[in-house]
């Protein structure tokens, strides 16, 4: 009508079997398609969809699997899933196309099994996360710390082992310009300067 699809539309297709059956069956209204239905190959109903209002979906025993409700094909109020056994599987809302607040999911003997939150469509984490996300960065910083204590104690070796090699030479130089009658040396010779050196890596220790 008007070259838009009008009424039923029906649409066939062969089975493993090689029967045929009816797979769709579409209804337009001046080519706007406003409510569909989908069939297994036994015939027993699959979808059914309509632009406006509760939509289903079942099993291929018959047993409902999810409802919905679409407004002008957007998903909006709330979505509910089902077991093959009829036992409540998943519920929670829906706002344009997007899960939002609450959303349960349940094992089959009735428990929760995991609670979820969505801001329109982006999960948020739950409690465990966060606090496993808390565990986490604790546990970075204290590997920083001790990363960092690491660090300081093998340049404090560093300096160490260079202050005690400077010592070790300064007191060769002592001992042999003693023996040469160059001057007197004292026990403070060597002391002095490793006083200085060691003040002054105390200072730069501090600032770093």
């Amino acid at each position: 009508k008007n070259n838009q699809l009008d009424g039923i539309q029906n649409r066939y297709d062969y089975s493993d079997k090689g029967i045929r059956f009816l797979k769709y069956k579409q209804v337009y209204q001046s080519g706007t398609e406003i409510e569909s239905y989908e069939y297994y190959p036994n015939k027993i109903l699959k979808q059914h969809n309509k632009l406006n209002g509760v939509c289903n979906g079942f099993y291929e025993n018959g047993q409902k699997f999810e409802e919905f409700t679409l407004v002008n094909g957007i998903y909006q109020g709330k979505y509910t899933y089902w077991y093959k056994s009829g036992k409540l599987l998943e519920q929670g809302q829906m706002i344009d196309n997007e899960k939002n607040g609450e959303w349960l999911e349940y094992n089959e003997d009735g428990t929760i099994k995991a609670k979820q939150m969505y801001d329109l469509g982006k999960r948020l984490p739950t409690e465990e996360e966060k606090e496993a996300e808390l565990d986490r960065v604790k546990q970075l910083e204290e590997e920083e710390v001790k990363n960092a204590e690491v660090l300081k104690s093998r340049r404090q070796k560093s300096v160490l082992d260079e202050l005690k090699s400077s010592y070790q030479l300064d007191l060769q130089i002592i001992a042999r310009n003693y023996k040469n009658g160059a001057y007197k040396p004292t026990i403070y010779d060597a002391f002095d300067k490793i006083k200085n050196q060691v003040l002054k890596y105390i200072e730069y220790d501090d600032v770093t």
